[in-house]
């Protein structure tokens, strides 16, 4: 008896490998005498089934699989490791009446399946035993990883078992606005950090800087290139034989209120001062952002903050430096006083900074790992503590196939310990930026695909409205999508 012909899901493409369904697909079959069918709902996000690579030329398998309506309904019970959804499994108790199956599935019988429906849609023999010995053989890395707890939240709307990032305590993938969103608004200041907020970001990065005065003012610097300062010439050659380039060159007097950060792109040399100095472009103190942003709070959660102090490692002549004690503990008595019960991670790459922090402020607050840490941390057996520190690195890192083998099992070793992962789709010394003012939202679509598969917890970006809409779509959270 010839098998009935599968039909194919009507899709829309996202990128070369995932797609998202334009209406809920079907599948049914006869098991026991019996009716039963899988739903998988519209708006559902797949990536095709993972054939591992060295045997795309032996059966010329792809990512997409051999058809795409196998390799959905197999990712399918895959994310839910068996325990589908209700309204997702059911079998036809009487004509036309469906009752839900609530059995979870073992992974052998969906690997079966998955064979079952490639020999409804034509597969040579041959081809189906290379297809299911794939799936079966790789498909225990997949099963039950942290991966498929990412990408399994693809599938639709988070509900209460959503995971959360063990450090904000927020759903996970959060977004941060890297320097309040350094390509969508003025870096840094009141502007960028209210846009931010208002486009949905949960976490707001920021770096600090000390000022001649041993103020600590919100910047990323310590170059003052994109600042327009009162009584300052806009050429950097003059402002150098001024040695007033530098924030560390400045007393906060001569910053407050005299400062106008520019617009994304725009060089300081193309802007003539006009003289104006409106209150959201102005750079300001780290105790006066801490009450400027309580406006954002929400009833339920005060809005996340992950702040760097930075350091850099000569020594300048002149220049104050978080090293010292009065600024490290004016740095400390300000989180203390200010904080307000707030979540906030301590960030650096340098771990004589991190360490000095951790014992100056008591370890009283969460902090990232330093460069040295991330580089000897080891998943199976190190020494390093992760549990209530975030691990945070450039997307690249993860993301780069000649890494991967590596960073997947350590991404399932700090969050199984009580840690988290952030990846920087920013400038990372020596990774390319990720995300380009020129890229269409398709191509950050894909970029933010290929992140969440790996199962990270939070994403740092200097486009925060554009990476929040892609998150929101992808997670199918969009009121078009709903």
């Amino acid at each position: 008896m010839t098998p009935p012909r599968l039909h194919q899901p009507a899709i829309t493409p996202i990128s070369d490998r995932y797609y998202r369904l334009v209406d809920s697909y079907e599948y049914a079959w006869t098991f026991e005498d019996k009716r039963r069918r899988i739903v998988v709902p519209k708006g559902s996000v797949n990536d095709g089934a993972s054939v591992p690579w060295f045997l795309w030329t032996l059966s010329r398998l792809r990512p997409d699989g051999l058809v795409r309506a196998a390799a959905l309904i197999h990712d399918w019970i895959y994310r839910h490791t068996g325990k589908l959804p209700p309204e997702s499994c059911q079998e036809e108790t009487s004509p036309g009446v469906w009752t839900d199956i609530e059995t979870p599935w073992v992974r052998r019988d969906t690997d079966r399946l998955f064979s079952r429906m490639l020999r409804e849609a034509g597969v040579h023999k041959l081809k189906r035993r290379m297809a299911f010995r794939a799936v079966h053989w790789f498909g225990s890395l997949s099963w039950e990883s942290v991966r498929q707890r990412s990408v399994a939240t693809l599938a639709g709307p988070a509900d209460e078992r959503a995971p959360v990032d063990p450090i904000f305590n927020v759903e996970v993938p959060l977004v941060f606005a890297h320097r309040g969103g350094a390509e969508e608004a003025p870096e840094s200041t009141r502007l960028a950090f209210a846009h931010a907020a208002n486009v949905g970001c949960e976490v707001l990065e920021l770096d600090v800087q000390l000022t001649a005065d041993d103020q600590i003012v919100v910047w990323h610097g310590p170059e003052l290139d994109r600042v327009l300062v009162t009584g300052i010439p806009s050429q950097k050659e003059e402002r150098k034989r001024l040695k007033k380039r530098y924030t560390w060159q400045f007393t906060w007097e001569e910053l407050n209120g005299r400062t106008r950060v520019l617009n994304p792109g725009v060089k300081l040399e193309s802007v003539s001062d006009d003289g104006e100095r409106p209150p959201d472009r102005q750079l300001m103190l780290l105790s006066d952002f801490l009450d400027y942003v309580r406006q954002f709070d929400k009833r339920d959660r005060k809005i996340a903050l992950n702040i760097e102090p930075k350091m850099d490692q000569k020594r300048i002549p002149g220049r104050r430096a978080f090293l010292e004690e009065t600024s490290m503990v004016r740095f400390v008595d300000i989180l203390d006083r200010k904080a307000d019960g707030r979540h906030i991670v301590v960030a650096s790459p340098s771990g004589k900074l991190l360490k000095y922090f951790r014992r100056m402020s008591e370890n009283r607050w969460p902090t990232s790992l330093s460069l040295r840490e991330q580089l000897f941390y080891r998943p199976l057996r190190s020494f390093i503590s992760v549990k209530g520190r975030a691990f945070q690195t450039s997307y690249a890192i993860f993301t780069l196939p000649v890494f991967r083998w590596y960073f997947r099992p350590v991404i399932r070793a700090v969050q199984s310990q009580g840690g988290a992962v952030h990846v920087f789709l920013t400038p990372f010394w020596p990774f390319p930026r990720a995300l380009k003012r020129s890229m269409t939202q398709g191509e950050i679509d894909m970029a933010i695909l290929a992140i969440l598969d790996i199962g990270i917890d939070g994403i740092m970006t200097d486009y925060p409205r554009r990476v929040t809409e892609s998150v929101r779509w992808i997670l199918g959270r969009d009121k078009e999508i709903e």
